[in-house]
Parts: structure tokens; sequence; C-alpha cells
């Protein structure tokens, strides 16, 4: 059944009636009435105005317009990005997307934590970070987790022996600090 988006239709299903015995009845009929509604067309899609159907962009182009403007049009895709069909767009690794909505995206701080768009064919829209990184730009660490040094990959304090030799390192720091205070003053 194909439809005007955002109408609705009745489908209307009669069959012959069946006693108890299970015996038809040629002079009765039952009747079944379905409502069945049209999706209006969603981002992603061109409103087609010949046909008056949604066209999904196939993969290779992309929209991000409104499907209902008259300059909605089924996009090529970027050559830094790989494009799903729809508004389905899988940006490289080492980039991360902020607003799905839009094809901008930016550098991460470091490569190897923004691993892209389409991972092991499954589709993350922001891209998907290393774990255990996490958030915007894949700049962020869970609960128990740090960066260390230069690096912008999260480690985890309570398994990395850095995490350890810095923290007794800061503590003899204070204990110093501290000392040198109460000595000379």
């Amino acid at each position: 059944m194909i439809g005007q988006p955002g109408t609705t239709a009745t489908l209307q299903l009669q069959t012959m009636k069946a006693d108890s015995a299970l015996l038809i009845n040629a002079n009765s009929l039952q009747s079944y009435n379905f409502t069945v509604e049209f999706i209006l067309c969603e981002i992603g899609d061109v409103f087609n105005n010949k046909s008056k159907t949604c066209d999904t962009c196939p993969s290779g182009s992309y929209s991000l317009d409104n499907p209902y403007a008259n300059n909605a049009f089924c996009r090529q895709c970027p050559s830094t990005m790989t494009c799903l069909g729809g508004s389905k767009i899988a940006i490289e690794a080492g980039y991360w997307r902020y607003d799905t909505n839009k094809t901008n995206m930016v550098r991460c701080e470091e490569n190897s934590i923004c691993k892209g768009g389409l991972v092991d064919q499954v589709y993350h829209p922001h891209g998907l970070c290393a774990f255990p990184n996490e958030g915007q730009m894949c700049n962020e660490c869970p609960s128990k987790h740090a960066k260390f040094g230069s690096s912008n990959v999260c480690v985890n304090c309570e398994q990395d022996v850095r995490y350890h030799i810095k923290a007794i390192c800061f503590f003899v720091l204070q204990i110093t600090i501290i000392f040198y205070i109460f000595r000379y003053y």
C-alpha cells in the first residue's frame, strides 16, 4: 500500500462468516477495518512532488535538509566521510562530529582515541571513542580513570603503576614542603 506522507487510509477486509461448526455461510459477511497511517518524511528523505512519496537518499549520498523544502536534495558524500544513505554520515577515524545535523567535523587532539563513525559495521553518529575514553572529542575519562603526561588516553588509576608512583611522589613532595615550612619558620 502506498500513500502520501502524513495522511491516513482505511483498509477494509471482508470475509465470509463461519459458524461454530466451521461451516461457511455464503450469505453472511464479516468486515474488518484497519487504519493505516503514512509517516511523514524524515531528515535523510527528500519529498518527491511527482509521486508524493518520501525518497530516502541512497548509500553514497545524504540529506540533512527539511525533506519538504524546495532546495532539499541528496548530496554527494564528502571524501572524508562515509555516507550510509539517508542522514547517516560516518566520519573518518581521528575526527569528532559535534552536531549530527551538520557535516562539520573537528580533528581529535589524539587520533587514536577517536575511532570514527563506522566501527565494525556499526554506525556511531558522533564517532566512537577508544575504550575507556568518552565524551566530546573523546577527551573525558570515566570514574577511576585519568590522563597522564601529554597523552589524552585515559588509564585505569587503580591498575596503572604510573598512578601509584605519581601519588607517592606527590605525597612525598607534600611532606617535604610541610617539613620545610615548619623547619624554617
